[in-house]
């Protein structure tokens, strides 16, 4: 997904159709021009004409390395975010558990301190 300004998926999506129209346009005028550049510079293509087709090579390689890049540094942010989420839904999920166990013996050992408690003084005698 591009990067927005915008979390809502709808504009998301948008801005990246809107970039993916704009790359097209611009590749089909670049296109027709490096063809007949081509064309015109025949088997034996100038110095200049030669840096050109090189650099047509170079920019492809280059724009799929980052695009390779973008998508791994992506994936592991998300992972990471997949598996923070998973950690925090588990954890509140063995809390829940954890506290219906030990509400039983929390209410009987609480009820019990409160009634022994009427019962013993101080240090543990119990009053007559």
């Amino acid at each position: 997904m591009p990067r927005t300004n915008s979390s809502h998926p709808v504009l998301a999506w948008s801005e990246f159709a809107r970039k993916q129209s704009e790359m097209l346009l611009a590749a089909g005028q670049v296109i027709p021009i490096r063809l007949a550049r081509m064309a015109v510079a025949g088997p034996q293509p100038s110095r200049r004409d030669r840096r050109e087709f090189s650099r047509m090579g170079n920019e492809k390689v280059h724009a799929g390395v980052q695009s390779m890049l973008g998508v791994a540094v992506k994936m592991q942010l998300m992972q990471l975010q997949w598996w923070s989420q998973a950690w925090q839904h588990w954890m509140r999920a063995a809390t829940a558990l954890a506290g219906a166990a030990q509400a039983p013996f929390h209410a009987g050992a609480t009820a019990n301190a409160r009634r022994l408690g009427r019962v013993t003084g101080r240090g543990g005698a119990a009053r007559r």
